[in-house]
């Protein structure tokens, strides 16, 4: 409050300020010449009419000891001289017979010679305490915008201890985070790999809108997106052509919008970019792109995290494909106990060649599973194994179980021997097995199953047409 004050009276306009003629304040002279006057008058209409003479002390003393004390050595000077006119300007008193000039001079000039001595000598101690006064002010003014830029220094230091605590705790609360995301795309599945990217890309760089593009034939092709919105333009295909995919997947760099070269690549489409790459193979399947974070977070430390994420991504995503190419090659999954997928194609085509041979029809049955709400990826595999369980309960060793995960299907069954209501009623027996399995499991998933009838016998067509 008082630096206000003191800064409001620093900034206060010209006006009001004295106003000065010739050094002197008008306040001052007009002070003096009114009281001049009042007394002139006293004595030309009451008194004597000898300009105050008679009277001891002089009154004039009145105004030149006021001025001086009041305003200064300047404005008690001009009183005294003032004073000292309005005695003697056509007043002179008379040289006396025997009397010398000197003396008639100091005799005629003592009054006001006095009138000016105390003027100036008091004056000079009012304007001396003037000055101190001001010296004080300005002072005080100084030690006031000290104390205010102490003040703001101190908040300074406080709001940035505040943000340096919270960003120490960030960081605590991140190490937590960044090791529990890195367990989620640890997985054996790219799709599961997928969905914990959502939780490791967080969790290390906070963005708030990101992207991962995977190369499909010489194309990247969006295959996660976080944050993006409506009014995004952001691409979704990157072929060779493009400045973008030369610099990253060609080039194998790392994209940084500060870089004034980086930036005319990168353009509208983000801050940050950098191939996904295989430590082990040192081939390249992707793209991971940051559009949008924080201006504070682009700091050198997280864009050397940005790169060791690119590489911890890829390796986990190369990982998860050779896993699954592995194991589409094998003839028996001791997990999920189903049989690959690759193997399903060649077990259908041989059944529906036999369905024709020998008379019989076959239909395929799908399961889909409906995971619960916090239901975590390891509940995939018990609930294949639960199907498994049913189909060999239920079914003979002629019906086969495919571990599908394709097209929203989990699990594919070929029911030989079976078309159209004699599926379907298959069908339903098998659905309700696989559901008291999940209920001996303890497993909460829901389940879809669709029927398709591969090849129906001649006689069944010849039915239906009738």
């Amino acid at each position: 409050m008082a630096a206000r004050d003191a800064r409001a009276e620093s900034s206060l306009p010209s006006w009001h300020e004295p106003r000065q003629v010739m050094g002197l304040r008008v306040t001052a002279l007009v002070e003096i010449v009114a009281f001049l006057l009042a007394a002139l008058a006293v004595d030309h209409f009451f008194l004597d009419r000898d300009r105050l003479a008679g009277i001891t002390p002089h009154p004039f003393w009145i105004i030149v000891l006021l001025a001086a004390a009041q305003y200064g050595a300047k404005e008690g000077l001009a009183a005294a001289l003032l004073a000292s006119a309005a005695l003697l300007v056509h007043n002179l008193p008379e040289q006396g017979f025997s009397e010398d000039l000197y003396a008639w001079l100091l005799r005629a000039t003592r009054e006001p010679l006095l009138w000016i001595f105390a003027a100036v000598i008091i004056g000079e101690i009012r304007d001396a305490q003037r000055r101190d006064r001001d010296t004080l002010r300005e002072e005080l003014r100084e030690a006031r915008e000290h104390a205010d830029g102490i003040g703001a220094a101190y908040q300074q230091l406080s709001q940035l201890k505040d943000h340096l605590e919270a960003r120490v705790a960030g960081q605590v609360r991140t190490v937590h985070s960044i090791f529990t995301a890195s367990r989620s795309i640890e997985r054996q599945d790219t799709g599961q790999v997928l969905a914990g990217i959502q939780q490791l890309v967080p969790a290390v760089m906070n963005p708030r809108k990101f992207s991962l593009y995977l190369l499909n034939d010489r194309v990247l092709e969006a295959a996660l997106s976080d944050g993006w919105t409506e009014g995004d333009a952001f691409a979704t295909e990157f072929d060779q052509s493009t400045a973008l995919y030369q610099a990253v997947i060609s080039h194998r760099r790392h994209l940084v919008a500060t870089r004034p070269s980086h930036g005319l690549i990168l353009g509208a489409e983000g801050l940050l970019a950098g191939p996904l790459t295989s430590t082990e193979t040192g081939e390249v399947i992707g793209m991971l792109k940051i559009e949008e974070m924080d201006f504070l977070d682009l700091v050198p430390s997280n864009v050397q995290n940005f790169r060791i994420l690119c590489e911890w991504i890829g390796s986990a995503y190369a990982n998860a494909q050779h896993w699954e190419e592995t194991q589409a090659t094998r003839y028996f999954d001791p997990v999920r106990r189903l049989l690959p997928a690759p193997l399903f194609e060649v077990a259908r085509d041989h059944a529906i060649a036999m369905a024709r041979r020998f008379g019989f029809g076959v239909a395929v049955l799908r399961l889909g599973f409906d995971e619960p709400e916090g239901a975590g990826p390891s509940l995939q595999p018990a609930a294949a194994r639960a199907v498994s369980r049913a189909v060999e309960a239920l079914l003979g060793p002629t019906e086969q179980a495919f571990d599908w995960r394709r097209d929203g299907w989990d699990v594919v069954i070929i029911l030989p021997g079976v078309a159209d209501e004699a599926a379907q009623s298959l069908a339903t027996r098998v659905t309700a097995g696989v559901e008291e399995e999940f209920g001996v499991a303890g497993l909460r998933f829901g389940l879809r199953h669709r029927v398709e009838t591969l090849y129906r016998p001649q006689r069944a067509e010849a039915r239906a047409a009738r």
